[in-house]
């Protein structure tokens, strides 16, 4: 529940305010008193939720903007910039990278489709796995291709930065194998 009023804010407004409002007609319709205070109090502890749900952060919120900056610096070939996304420890990881990057270059690179983030916080150090889909158009030999994958990459916090520790991709296909 905590983590959907820090990640939903919009939502926890919108319900506070079909509270609010039932209460506030409640009140308006019998004159009772507790229905005004349900609605102020109500009231109250929407706005102070949603304010720190705006201002907190959660894992999974950092997690995905890592992802976003991480297509923005391949949609702008940063190499160095992605690189930097890469957990020190994840040298295979890295050094399929470092291999695979510089024989393309990209134009695009978006995620559309998000599946999951898993967090777990009881790992020494805290790790965590994303699904999503990814668009990416590429050029190589001097012809471009749009390309769609199924993304897994495997997370670990290092300070207070979510890193790359590893990643698999496939065919885009894989993404709806596990879905009920």
């Amino acid at each position: 529940m905590v983590q959907f009023a820090l990640e939903s804010p919009l939502m926890v407004g919108l319900c506070g305010l079909v509270i609010v409002v039932g209460a506030a007609l409640l009140w308006t319709q019998s004159g009772s008193k507790a229905a005004l205070i349900v609605s102020g109090a109500a009231g109250i502890f929407t706005l102070i939720t949603v304010l720190v749900g705006i201002q907190i952060e959660t894992d999974r919120e950092r997690i995905q903007r890592t992802i976003e900056e991480v297509a923005a610096a391949l949609s702008k070939n940063d190499q160095q910039r992605v690189f930097s996304y890469i957990h020190p420890a994840a040298t295979e990881a890295v050094a399929r990278a470092k291999s695979e990057l510089p024989n393309y270059k990209i134009s695009e690179a978006r995620v559309t489709r998000l599946k999951s983030i898993a967090v777990n916080r009881k790992s020494t150090p805290p790790t965590a796995i994303a699904e999503f889909n990814v668009a990416v158009t590429i050029e190589m030999q001097g012809q471009r291709a749009p390309v769609r994958r199924f993304v897994k990459a495997y997370f670990m916090l290092q300070g207070e930065r979510w890193l790359v520790n590893d990643y698999e991709h496939f065919e885009p296909t894989a993404a709806f194998k596990d879905d009920n």
